[in-house]
């Protein structure tokens, strides 16, 4: 066979679009490998888009395409598709019906991720990461090297982004936020990385733009989930949540007027309603600081200390309506549904949690005054019921939670103060433990935090091989 001329046109390749733009070898193809590394679309790609994805998750009623996936070097094996990625993504995020699901479960999200780069690579990273924490044998090198290249060059792509003046117009960065927050708690120890993701997205976009500018139904499907891990990092640092003030939109009904049924748009009213008492208690844990820090200056002073004592009896006030609120919701009337797995346990943990805050808040000395007593539903005597009854509610969802389990993790880190009893802090442990089989590695320093408080305050876990096991947790 003669050699091929440098103007045969069996040499030559259709230059796509995109890889003109960017000034690269085109290869051709359909995509061409340029492209397909880049997960965008270009002009070699067939008309009818890239292949059809199969079934992903059971809320998605239709069939969406799905974009080819950046290929990483894998040694002996085929490179997985996006479909195998968002397969493993899946399972961490969770496949029953709820607010922390429901938005991963819709066709926006699935043309989001084949549209947009950072988010299309973050769920590659998401599913990379859950494969080499579930199965290290199936996982090759270059997926292990892809998941942490992908996530310093999105998060700091994200940096820059999310300072730009026209950001608060994309409607793709509230997604990417949450599965930046996400892929974070996945992979790093601490959650300090996520605060700041938070705190960034809520100083450059939330604040600027207001609640009621998240339009789309995209942007609206996600935004209880970024409340709750907003008031969740408020709460963990003492922090006022910024947005405590604001109309949100939507809202949910009041506790008491809310009835349950199987539609999601009532799911989302209680999930809603947590988020608002849980923003209640933020604001209400630092008036009462601020309350507790300002006891020595006021004592000098009997007009001081007047207003003083009236301050501190708007907050017992507060806190006694917040504790009537949570009260209505957990008596809300709920039939279980199929699509809804024991959801009433998500609902009970969440207000018992509350309540044990709220009573805590109270168990300072500067309230153990005469001139401010307590009414009985403020009483630390019920803190021990409410802790064994959260408990056993947590068991009974955890296993239901993917990534409601992230915010489960503050929930038994407040019981981890107050279970005393060896079998109590077993379970708690477990639980900790089974956080961390997720995929969520942040549940690591959780379990070491809960062990260190026990030897620390009170007495050990169990006996010595139960103390070895604890160990082992921790080294693997």
């Amino acid at each position: 066979m003669p050699n091929v001329g440098p103007f045969d046109k069996r040499r030559r390749t259709r230059r796509c679009e995109q890889c003109r733009i960017s000034r690269t070898k085109c290869v051709g193809g359909r995509p061409c490998n340029a492209c397909e590394s880049r997960s965008t679309r270009c002009e070699n790609q067939k008309p009818h888009g890239a292949r059809q994805a199969v079934v992903l998750h059971p809320q998605i009623p239709v069939v969406t395409p799905l974009p080819s996936t950046p290929r990483p070097p894998r040694s002996k094996s085929q490179a997985r598709s996006m479909v195998d990625y968002l397969k493993l993504a899946y399972q961490v995020i969770g496949r029953g019906s709820s607010s922390w699901t429901d938005p991963f479960a819709t066709n926006d999200f699935l043309r989001l991720v084949r549209d947009n780069e950072n988010v299309g690579h973050a769920v590659i990273a998401i599913g990379a990461a859950h494969l080499a924490h579930s199965e290290p044998t199936a996982c090759s090198p270059g997926e292990i090297d892809l998941v942490g290249s992908i996530q310093r060059n999105i998060y700091a792509k994200y940096l820059v982004r999310i300072k730009d003046r026209d950001a608060h117009r994309d409607s793709s960065l509230l997604p990417l936020t949450i599965l930046l927050c996400l892929l974070q708690l996945m992979t790093a120890e601490s959650n300090n990385i996520a605060l700041h993701i938070l705190d960034e997205f809520t100083t450059h976009i939330v604040a600027s733009r207001g609640p009621d500018v998240f339009s789309t139904d995209l942007e609206r499907g996600f935004l209880p989930i970024y409340r709750f891990l907003q008031v969740l990092g408020a709460l963990q640092r003492d922090q006022s949540t910024k947005i405590a003030d604001w109309e949100w939109q939507p809202t949910g009904s009041e506790p008491g007027q809310i009835v349950l049924s199987n539609e999601s748009s009532q799911i989302n009213d209680i999930f809603s309603s947590i988020c608002t008492l849980a923003i209640t208690f933020a604001e209400l844990n630092v008036a009462n600081q601020a309350w507790v820090q300002d006891e020595k200056l006021c004592l000098s002073e009997f007009r001081s200390y007047s207003a003083y004592l009236d301050r501190g009896r708007g907050i017992i006030k507060q806190a006694h309506q917040l504790i009537q609120q949570i009260t209505q919701l957990e008596r809300t009337p709920f039939k279980p549904q199929d699509t809804q797995p024991n959801l009433d346990h998500m609902i009970a943990s969440n207000c018992l949690i509350l309540k044990i805050g709220i009573l805590r808040t109270f168990s300072h000395p500067a309230w153990q005054i005469d001139p401010l007593p307590l009414p009985p539903d403020l009483s630390e005597s019920k803190i021990q019921e409410y802790a064994t009854s959260a408990l056993d509610h947590l068991e009974k969802r955890i296993g239901f939670s993917g990534l409601e389990s992230v915010a489960y993790l503050s929930h038994l880190m407040a019981l981890v103060l107050e279970i005393g009893d060896v079998d109590g802090r077993r379970r708690v442990l477990r639980l900790l433990e089974r956080v961390r089989g997720m995929g969520f590695r942040v549940a690591t320093m959780c379990v070491g935090d809960a062990v260190l408080v026990w030897e620390t305050f009170g007495p050990k876990v169990a006996d010595e091989t139960d103390s070895n096991k604890s160990e082992h947790m921790l080294e693997s």
